[in-house]
């Protein structure tokens, strides 16, 4: 189940500007910034079936863009998980 935004860990557009340099069309098209909280940044996929090849494309990428920002320096995880609410990234 999809965790809600906390106050006092940045807003989600402030995350898909972080993220969105270092992603490419594909990840754009299927994923959204769902929540973020307790040092978790949620990304919701639109189709199950992506889950897993898109964490493990882009986990590492995701994490690494977000922690060079200074308001998302406490991130400690990037999660992947089916859903469709969420801050959508421009092609």
């Amino acid at each position: 189940m999809a965790r809600q935004l906390e106050s006092g860990h940045g807003d989600l557009s402030a995350a898909v500007e972080a993220i969105a340099p270092v992603v490419d069309d594909d990840f754009r098209r299927h994923c959204k910034v769902g929540a973020i909280g307790s040092g978790v940044i949620a990304i919701h996929v639109d189709s199950p079936g992506l889950v897993a090849p898109l964490r493990l494309r882009w986990a590492n990428v995701v994490m690494t863009a977000v922690q060079e920002q200074g308001e998302f320096s406490r991130i400690r995880q990037i999660t992947f998980e089916f859903g469709s609410g969420g801050a959508s990234f421009q092609p």
